[in-house]
């Protein structure tokens, strides 16, 4: 059974980056292939796995938990991840890869392990229209994600 511990998405963002930061992607291209959290500041990286995280859309889930001090919430999660020095003809079924890698471990850390996360499920993976130039290239992985919140009291 879930805790009814609330959570807010800065500690499971907090948890998400720590989590991606042990992460050995299943396709390595260079050493220097692991995950990176980093704010970006513009263009994609010229370096692989680069990523950030934004949230959107948080709403009430009217069909989840609701008391008097708590409710579910849910939001769309984005994990932007630059493909830099990926060739071009294989960046797609890297981020594929990455995508179910990503999720795979998400989906661990749902209540208990962190307390409060409810549920976490893909909406899928696409490049962006960020500026792409030889091999760089930005991959979103999109996710709904529900946790226990503190009601606004």
């Amino acid at each position: 059974m879930a805790s009814l511990t609330p959570t807010t998405p800065d500690e499971i963002e907090d948890d998400f980056i720590e989590l991606l930061h042990g992460l050995t992607p299943r396709i390595m291209f260079h050493k220097d292939s692991k995950y990176v959290h980093y704010e970006r500041k513009a263009n994609p990286s010229t370096r692989a796995r680069r990523f950030t995280i934004r949230w959107a859309d948080e709403r009430t889930n009217f069909e989840g938990i609701m008391g008097k001090n708590l409710e579910e919430v849910e939001a769309d999660m984005s994990i932007f991840v630059d493909y830099g020095g990926v060739p071009e003809q294989t960046v797609d079924k890297v981020a594929g890869d990455d995508h179910r890698q990503i999720e795979d471990r998400l989906q661990s850390r749902k209540d208990p392990t962190l307390p409060g996360l409810m549920w976490i499920e893909s909406l899928g993976y696409a490049a962006t229209d960020a500026i792409n130039e030889g091999d760089q290239e930005q991959f979103e992985h999109l996710y709904l994600v529900r946790w226990i919140a503190a009601r606004a009291t």
